[in-house]
Order: C-alpha cells, then structure tokens, then sequence
C-alpha cells in the first residue's frame, strides 16, 4: 500500500514529533562496516561471491548481521548459476539425446534457470534489483561529506 513514508524514530525526537505511544519496538540488528568471514560450507567461487555483494551491501549501508544466512544462500545461488553458464557454453549442450534417440534440453538449463529464480528472488530482500530498491527508499549522495560537521 502507498501512502506517507514513515520517519525514523530519531528524526522524528529531533523535530519534536514523537509519541511514546507509537513506537514501535522491533528488533535492532547491527549494521556491519566490515565484511564478515564467508561460511565454511560455501565453496570457493560462492565465497568469492559472498565478498563481492557484501562489500557493495557494506558500501551502501544495508548489510546487517541478521542478513549473513540470506546472503550465503544468494552467493550459493549466484555460484551455482555460473557452473550452469559454463555448462552451457555452446549451443550444443543445450540439447541432450537419450538412448532411444529422442531429443531432451539438458538439466543445465533447468538449473540455470531455476538458480536465476533464485538469486532474483533472494536478491530482493537485499534490494538488488530496481523495483525492491524503491522500497528502500535510497537517496543517492549528492553532496560530498563535509569533514567539519563532526566539529
């Protein structure tokens, strides 16, 4: 549903505006600035993927520690798609004949396919993708920091 954006609690105590009657208290999780070890359980692309999204996640500001399981399984999933990629580099293997000479696609493109579902569906949580980042409500910088205004 659309309507008025809500304001974030402390900016609500600066202007003055808030009513301890409508707080809500949800779970505060904290926002990582350094990017966390990979699981073990990943291989080795997949942890290079863990890397790479949690990096650009850091630099924009949206990764919390609640996050690290949703992003294993985004950086399994983006893993997965790309052995599927590989798999299916020529337009060969896109085909499969059975014993009895009938034509099948390949399982590649099923994987391919469904790990692309995947990554598309998980990477929403996290923003990835235009419609998802709207709700956000992500404003680009467009002002350099200013290093007095900590003084």
């Amino acid at each position: 549903m659309k309507g008025r954006s809500v304001l974030p609690v402390e900016q609500k105590k600066l202007s003055g505006t808030l009513r301890s009657d409508r707080i809500k208290n949800g779970l505060q999780f904290t926002q990582l600035t350094i990017c966390p070890d990979a699981p073990t359980w990943l291989d080795i692309s997949a942890k290079k993927k863990f890397t790479e999204v949690a990096n650009l996640l850091i630099n924009n500001k949206m990764l919390f520690d609640a996050d690290i399981h949703n992003l294993a399984i985004l950086a399994k999933e983006l893993s997965v798609y790309e052995m599927a990629c590989t798999e299916l580099k020529t337009k060969s293997k896109f085909i499969n004949e059975t014993e009895k000479g009938y034509q099948q696609p390949s399982p590649w493109v099923s994987i391919r396919n469904q790990a692309q579902k995947n990554v598309r569906e998980i990477g929403s949580l996290f923003g990835l993708d235009p419609l998802s980042r709207s709700r956000f409500n992500i404003k680009p910088d467009d002002k350099p920091e200013n290093k007095f205004s900590d003084l």
